[in-house]
């Protein structure tokens, strides 16, 4: 199994974990309920994990504000993160692949943090 090196890498684990999480019953709806463009929300996406986990100069943008009305709960983190490491898991493994689910897992902790102090 190969690590994650190359933006089609970062594009494969993307498209691959988004479309498992909008399958899954828990966090699948809220999805839907909230993202309207799929396509325009990958692009955003790629550039935020190559930023990530490649260290491409690509994302400047602020994640955790577009979640503040989104209701979002610990719960829904849980499950977030869950999907997201179980696809990098099946994935790839490498260096690389362990930075994809620290940085998921550090990810989730602060947004969290930072919705429950904007409630």
């Amino acid at each position: 199994m190969n690590d994650i090196t190359t933006n089609d890498d970062v594009k494969l684990l993307v498209d691959t974990f988004y479309s498992r999480a909008r399958e899954d019953g828990f966090i699948g709806p809220i999805f839907d309920k909230y993202i309207h463009n799929w396509d325009a929300h990958h692009v955003k996406l790629y550039q935020f994990w190559r930023t990530v986990i490649l260290k491409q100069a690509a994302y400047r943008a602020h994640p955790v504000q577009m979640h503040f009305k989104m209701e979002l709960t610990r719960e829904h983190f849980d499950r977030w993160l869950e999907i997201w490491t179980a696809t990098v898991d099946d994935l790839f493994a490498g260096d690389n692949a362990e930075v994809a689910k620290y940085r998921g897992s550090k990810m989730s902790d602060a947004f969290l943090t930072i919705l429950d102090r904007n409630k």
